[in-house]
């Protein structure tokens, strides 16, 4: 049904009934605690979901979610760009009690039907998908091997004061 830019929540109930797929984007700085960990806000993070009820009446969001952020390489301090995708596949319950009845193997977000909200859904699991120790993929040489001088790494030369080579 929805393309494009997406609202705040859905109503899921209207997506199992047409059978059409969720596709759209929202906004990066509507995570707000995942703005909290990366550089920018700027941005948007696509998604697309199907909504997928079982013959028991529960229903599941399985889908994507994918970004590109800003982080700070923990190598050489400059900024990068890090593409996060995650998969989603969430049981949505109604009461605390269905979610703790779930198998441990099974995600669940508890919702009030028929109302679901997207950053909700899968904000935990953008954050999860962030690296651990951002850094670039290519090494950052120059900055390693000492080539010039860094005003990024304004203690590289103390380490000639505490470390002696072999043979001086």
């Amino acid at each position: 049904m929805l393309s494009g830019p997406l609202p705040d929540s859905v109503n899921f109930v209207e997506y199992i009934e047409s059978g059409a797929p969720l596709r759209g984007f929202v906004p990066l700085s509507r995570f707000v605690r995942l703005c909290d960990l990366i550089e920018s806000k700027e941005g948007d993070v696509e998604i697309e979901l199907c909504f997928v009820q079982t013959h028991m009446g529960s229903v599941t969001a399985v889908g994507t979610a994918r970004a590109s952020v800003e982080l700070v390489c923990q190598y050489c301090l400059e900024h990068m760009s890090s593409r996060v995708l995650i998969d989603v596949n969430v049981r949505l319950v109604e009461s605390d009690t269905e979610l703790y009845a779930l198998a441990p193997s099974v995600d669940g977000i508890v919702v009030d039907i028929p109302r679901l909200s997207l950053t909700e859904l899968i904000e935990d699991d953008l954050i999860l998908g962030l690296p651990m120790v951002p850094r670039h993929q290519t090494p950052c040489t120059e900055i390693i091997e000492g080539k010039g001088k860094d005003s990024r790494r304004p203690f590289a030369d103390l380490s000639k004061l505490f470390f002696v080579k072999e043979g001086d």
